[in-house]
């Protein structure tokens, strides 16, 4: 069988770096994921966004991906959101293991999507 369709695609505009997802991430696909999250570091962004809203599926390695490049954001100074969380299975994911609040982003905060640079294209 082979793995899901997937795609993880990083963007920069100024200080923001955006990261478009979609698909579903699970164990076969969370390393392109974690390759492009990674990459928007080098680029010493100021924030980075996450917009899940293309994606079907998260399993638990997904999970643990957005919550590595959380603590490597925090580490390194930088602001963390995701936003656009549509799929219920996703949604139920996060509510049960309590990280909602950690990465629900709150409509105030601004940051939007830019096809500027790309740093990253769909496998």
């Amino acid at each position: 069988m082979s793995a899901p369709e997937a795609s993880a695609i990083a963007s920069f505009d100024g200080g923001l770096a955006t990261v478009v997802v979609t698909g579903e991430i699970d164990y076969d696909t969370m390393p392109r994921l974690r390759e492009v999250l990674g990459a928007c570091f080098t680029g010493e962004p100021s924030r980075i966004g996450v917009d899940l809203s293309g994606v079907t599926f998260c399993d638990c390695a997904g999970l643990n991906v957005l919550l590595w490049a959380r603590q490597q954001a925090h580490h390194a100074g930088i602001g963390f959101q995701v936003d656009g969380i549509r799929a219920p299975i996703v949604n139920r994911l996060f509510d049960i293991v309590g990280v909602s609040d950690l990465f629900r982003a709150r409509s105030a905060t601004g940051w939007r999507r830019s096809p500027d640079r790309r740093a990253g294209a769909s496998e």
